[in-house]
């Protein structure tokens, strides 16, 4: 038996390197740049589980998220902290956790509050190319996720896609994203 049985939930946001979350807003024309870093604060639990086919109850350790303490590059203050997992919840630009990218994107859109109050802006999102349907829901969840109130998805360089949006009369507002994956992969 392992003596950690708790170490998956490490595995989950560790073992590659952050994507970075472009985001540009349309009627401006400013942007940020965001890391897909998340810092959670978690603590062991004692919890009791019965095997199914004995019967006999034993009580083993259990990692619980308790908290998300921050996001993107803020992350990073937390590295060394014990009882914080700080690490990216995506995958070569994939997405491996909804909730924690959903809330990247909804600090992301924060940020741009002290603005013209946008409370549920229209995303326009970039898929990755040979995305599956699957992945194509699970990019438009985590954008309903991040507080939008419509989803658009876009395939293509995002400088095309905002090139297009240049040659319209009338400015769209929202948002568009672009979910960049890291040029190499390391571990945590």
């Amino acid at each position: 038996m392992d003596d950690k049985p708790y170490r998956r939930v490490e595995d989950a946001y560790c073992g590659f390197e952050p994507s970075l979350i472009t985001m540009h807003l349309l009627n401006t024309g400013e942007q940020i740049e965001e890391l897909s870093l998340i810092a959670i604060e978690t603590k062991i639990k004692k919890r009791r589980w019965a095997d199914q086919h004995t019967g006999e109850i034993s009580v083993q350790p259990v990692q619980m998220v308790v908290r998300l303490l921050a996001t993107g590059r803020a992350a990073l203050e937390y590295q060394d902290t014990p009882g914080v997992i700080v690490g990216s919840p995506l995958r070569e630009g994939q997405i491996a956790d909804c909730y924690a990218v959903g809330s990247i994107l909804k600090n992301m859109i924060h940020r741009f509050a002290h603005r013209p109050r946008i409370l549920k802006p229209v995303i326009y999102i970039r898929t990755p190319d040979g995305a599956s349907p699957i992945e194509e829901q699970t990019i438009i969840n985590v954008a309903f996720l991040g507080g939008a109130r419509k989803v658009f998805l876009y395939h293509g360089p995002m400088s095309e896609f905002l090139k297009r949006f240049k040659e319209q009369k009338k400015a769209p507002k929202g948002f568009v994203i672009d979910i960049e994956p890291p040029k190499h992969t390391s571990n945590c």
